[in-house]
């Protein structure tokens, strides 16, 4: 939801107003795309402390830049339609053309992609975990149960060990994505022909 309330707004302003604001709006977002997310989050979570707060805020605030080109994007495309030409034509003010039609038809691509997010935050959260820079025990995470379940000891009394947290991460993971893939359906009007 972070990288969401800081991508949305910026990539619609950078579409709708354009100029300098564009420019270093998507400059740094190229900047922050540049680098693998894992390494930035490996870098920030190691400065200040893995914890659930630490972790949480920064997959958040590294996500920003997705949002922000999707929405960038989406506002380009949308800006160009008639309708937006006729509400300007006819006086609406930009707050009025923003809020009441451009973004009532740029949030379904956005809401599509938040779901497929969510799943990969929760990857990326286990994977740091699994790591021992993620949630720190006793604090539960399917990371840390998976990383608990590898050692030898555990591998060759109970080989078991692995399989709940690994088969809860892939059914949420793939009922995430079920979600998504059902919400494309719903909201995208290509696919209803």
């Amino acid at each position: 939801m972070i990288s969401v309330a800081l991508g949305i707004p910026l990539g619609l302003l950078a579409a709708f107003f354009r100029g300098k604001f564009e420019t270093v709006t998507m400059r740094l977002a190229d900047i922050f795309l540049s680098f693998p997310n894992i390494i930035l989050i490996l870098f920030l979570v190691s400065i200040f402390g893995p914890s659930i707060i630490t972790v949480t805020v920064v997959i958040g605030i590294l996500g920003w830049p997705f949002f922000a080109r999707l929405m960038f994007g989406t506002v380009l495309s949308i800006k160009e339609k008639d309708y937006i030409e006729g509400a300007a034509a006819i006086g609406e003010k930009q707050r009025t053309i923003i809020f009441k039609y451009i973004l009532p038809n740029a949030i379904a691509p956005i809401l599509i992609q938040v779901t497929f997010r969510i799943a990969g935050a929760i990857i990326l959260e286990s994977s740091l975990s699994f790591l021992g820079m993620g949630v720190q025990p006793p604090a539960a995470s399917w990371g840390n149960m998976l990383y608990n379940a590898q050692s030898i000891t555990i591998l060759s009394e109970r080989p078991w060990m692995w399989l709940p947290p690994g088969l809860l991460l892939i059914l949420t993971i793939l009922s995430i994505n079920f979600v998504g893939n059902g919400l494309r359906d719903a909201l995208d009007p290509k696919t209803r022909l």
